[in-house]
């Protein structure tokens, strides 16, 4: 009988080795699967835009439409986990009178990871050298969503001759954290929390094997509204991509900083502005105690009206109908609020 140090080799043992070797042989395949199926994802995909360097990395940018003598440029900011083909519906009617950017931060999309801290000075900084290195001119009319709106926040402050109006799409207000309900927080949290494990999840090829069993509906759902070419793309290179949600993760962390950040700019008082609030977008914080409810929805309007006071040219306007992603679900509002902001 075969022995380890003198005793008989116990049936626990050849089950625990057993079970170790076929952890190991599941993870190997999951991280082969993974990486021959993003390489497969490179040349399904390919670069819609172009990788732009920006000091040691590129951002991917893909710009559209003609700039009229005298019209500024519309440049699209995405909210936290949104790469720039979450826009897809507004750019293309955009482009077919006026110039639209959208791009990819650090991370997400085409674009190459970038170093951190990923904070809202520092995407600033990042789309500042993007639009110059690639040959983009001011004026621009800044369009941003969620925590877009913190990130294009900043870079007026730091760059205020090149802005001459901005959109805000269902923003995030400086104080979110500080005075949303508890209860409407833990959403956050666990919306964090499952981030961290897709950001594990994701490397291992897990996600992608739930995501081919039909097993995701909530992302299903996210995705639909799409055109079936920029939704198969959408699962590529976000849902399926590690950089994506580790990117979303190191965002995430960096956001008292971002948010405190914002906080001290100070907006040109004569610069146009624009909020659109979407009726229903609280519900993304809703919890299903009445109270609560009732105070994170009138906690979260108040945060959104605020904002439209950041300059003396500002103004709120409530979307009816619309939910968070106001871009999929009513993209002619947005259009409505740019050509109102660029015919004042």
């Amino acid at each position: 009988m075969f022995r380890v140090a003198g005793q008989p080799f116990r049936p626990f043992y050849v089950a625990l080795a057993s079970f170790l070797a076929l952890s190991v042989f599941i993870l190997a395949g999951g991280l082969l699967y993974q990486v021959v199926a993003s390489a497969r994802d490179e040349v399904a995909f390919p670069l819609p835009g172009r990788l732009v360097d920006v000091g040691g990395y590129r951002l991917h940018i893909q710009c559209s439409g003609s700039q009229s003598a005298g019209q500024p440029t519309v440049i699209l900011e995405s909210g936290l986990g949104a790469p720039g083909m979450m826009w897809t519906l507004v750019q293309s009617d955009l482009a077919k009178h006026r110039r639209v950017c959208s791009y990819d931060r650090a991370g997400y999309g085409w674009s190459d990871p970038g170093p951190e801290p990923r904070t809202a000075r520092h995407f600033a900084s990042e789309l500042h050298s993007l639009l110059q290195n690639a040959g983009e001119k001011p004026p621009y009319l800044l369009v941003a969503h969620s925590l877009g709106s913190l990130i294009t926040r900043v870079y007026t402050a730091d760059y205020p001759g090149e802005v001459v109006g901005l959109l805000f799409i269902d923003p995030r207000h400086e104080a979110f954290f500080e005075r949303m309900p508890p209860e409407a927080l833990n959403i956050d949290t666990r919306n964090f929390q499952n981030a961290r494990w897709l950001k594990l999840l994701t490397r291992t090829g897990y996600t992608r094997a739930l995501g081919n069993f039909g097993l995701l509906s909530d992302f299903e759902a996210f995705l639909a509204p799409l055109p079936d070419d920029i939704e198969a793309a959408a699962w590529a290179r976000m849902i399926y991509r590690p950089a994506h949600w580790d990117t979303a993760v190191a965002e995430r962390e960096s956001s008292t900083v971002t948010y405190a950040q914002a906080g001290t700019t100070h907006l040109p008082q004569d610069l146009p502005l624009v909020v659109l609030t979407a009726e229903n977008g609280w519900q993304a914080w809703q919890t299903g105690n009445e109270s609560s409810d009732q105070t994170g929805r009138a906690t979260w309007f108040a945060l959104q009206e605020e904002q439209a006071h950041l300059t003396a040219k500002g103004k709120w306007q409530v979307v009816l109908g619309g939910g968070h992603y106001l871009y999929y679900e009513q993209p002619g509002q947005i259009i409505n609020a740019i050509d109102e902001l660029l015919n004042r």
